[in-house]
């Protein structure tokens, strides 16, 4: 033996409870073989979630060793160390001693002390010694765990605190990314992967972060509910559901231990059922704020953007064109006939053609054109770096697909009239360009409909 640390025996107590568990464990084995002669001495540490007995120390041969040895505690072992744990009783046999760890009724390890080479028994003085020995182990092994669970408790405390300030942001992408992260961190998974509800009832994944850093390959890949079957759920994988929303989970957490095959304990199932709790408030106030948002600046019917945005969007869109010395274009029209339509087959029928026409030119427009409902069956695009001739070439192509509208006396096709004003050609202001544009409308009108007027 290297070095022995002589410690005074009403110094034990206060000794163990006062450095970290592995010294203190060690310093009470260096107490103990000073006390009682023994060819080999185990101290075991149980883990009562695993059901799982493992050697912390181990003294032979004059010295103290980490130990190596993992017992599965079972009815079905007929072991000496798991009718210990399981009995909570002490087996004395002439030249072996196993001592349950024992504070508050709960078994926190076990003491195993061999004779056998020696072939000395015990006494009665030395088994009480041995005791009281195993019970100020397994004092300071609750003493421990106590002081874990709080410094954890603290740690996601000041994770959650971390997180609530992240949500306030409604900037969804961060607060996924910042969700993942402390997932990592404090709950201890090896994996985790966010997916969240997109189009079509599909999840794609948002987030993925791992112990060894990862990389979202998932990004690109949308998945169905189907894939995130619960029965596949064990002690190392686990699927949380997001709240749900229109009868849909928002979407999953998926976490796992597959790396270092850890299993799962309590504590950290606890910590991800609040987060992901968290999180579904979150998703959902900000799927609230975004519809709202969306309700204030478009038409209710047909989902294009209302006068409202229309003229915020030309009042930025000048200040733009000014700067960089482009033109854009205003494409004002109306459909042919729509009171007729009305009169004719009904508002109903109407309001189709309609959301029929704009969900048309959404798939024929560019992603920086701008529709908006400008009143009634008028409606404006907003064509950005546009000139008057490529924008006449645009209307006209408008024109030559429009799809057809099924009435009770056949297929009819959607008849549009187009005006078209350039800035600054035609106007630097609002009004002007509107009104341009309005003047050609009509003479397209004038013309015999269904045309486009430049």
């Amino acid at each position: 033996m290297s070095s022995k640390i002589n410690i005074k025996t009403f110094d034990l107590e206060n000794t163990i409870l006062s450095v970290d568990l592995s010294t203190a464990l060690r310093n009470l084995l260096y107490f103990f073989i000073e006390n009682v002669k023994s060819a080999k001495t185990v101290l075991y540490i149980y883990d009562e979630s695993d059901k799982l007995l493992s050697s912390e120390l181990v003294y032979i041969n004059g010295t103290i060793l980490i130990g190596d040895e993992e017992i599965f505690v079972s009815s079905i072992n007929k072991d000496e160390k798991s009718l210990v744990i399981l009995n909570k009783k002490m087996i004395i046999k002439p030249t072996e001693l196993y001592v349950p760890m024992k504070y508050n009724k709960t078994i926190y390890g076990l003491l195993l002390v061999d004779r056998s080479l020696d072939k000395k028994t015990f006494s009665k003085r030395e088994v009480t010694f041995i005791k009281n020995i195993a019970d100020l182990a397994a004092k300071g092994i609750y003493q421990n765990r106590i002081l874990k669970d709080r410094d954890n408790k603290i740690k996601q405390l000041n994770a959650l605190l971390d997180i609530s300030l992240v949500l306030n942001t409604k900037k969804k992408k961060t607060i996924l990314d910042s969700i993942g992260k402390a997932l990592i961190k404090y709950g201890k998974f090896d994996r985790v992967r966010i997916y969240i509800k997109d189009r079509l009832d599909k999840y794609v994944c948002t987030v993925y972060k791992g112990i060894i850093g990862g990389r979202n390959n998932y990004s690109k890949r949308y998945f169905d509910i189907t894939a995130f079957n619960r029965k596949y759920i064990t002690d190392i994988y686990y699927i949380m559901n997001l709240e749900k929303d229109e009868n849909m989970p928002l979407g999953f957490i998926e976490v796992d231990n597959i790396i270092s095959q850890v299993r799962f304990i309590d504590e950290q199932l606890n910590f991800l059922k609040i987060i992901g709790t968290q999180l579904s408030i979150t998703l959902k106030n900000i799927a609230l704020v975004e519809r709202l948002k969306k309700t204030s600046i478009t038409d209710p019917l047909t989902n294009a953007y209302n006068y409202r945005y229309l003229v915020s969007y030309i009042s930025k869109e000048i200040k733009r064109s000014e700067r960089f010395d482009q033109k854009f274009s205003l494409l004002l029209f109306d459909i042919d006939d729509f009171k007729k339509i009305n009169d004719k087959y009904g508002h109903q029928k109407g309001d189709e053609v309609l959301t029929k026409l704009i969900k048309y030119l959404r798939g024929i427009s560019r992603e920086i054109d701008v529709i908006s409902r400008y009143g009634g069956d008028e409606f404006i695009i907003v064509a950005s770096n546009t000139d008057k001739e490529n924008a006449v070439k645009f209307g006209k192509k408008i024109l030559m697909f429009l799809p057809a509208v099924q009435y009770k006396d056949g297929n009819k096709k959607i008849k549009i009239s187009m005006g078209i004003s350039t800035f600054p050609d035609d106007g630097k202001e609002i009004p002007e360009l509107i009104k341009a544009a309005d003047r050609k409308l009509y003479q397209a009108k004038r013309a015999g409909k269904h045309r486009v007027q430049g």
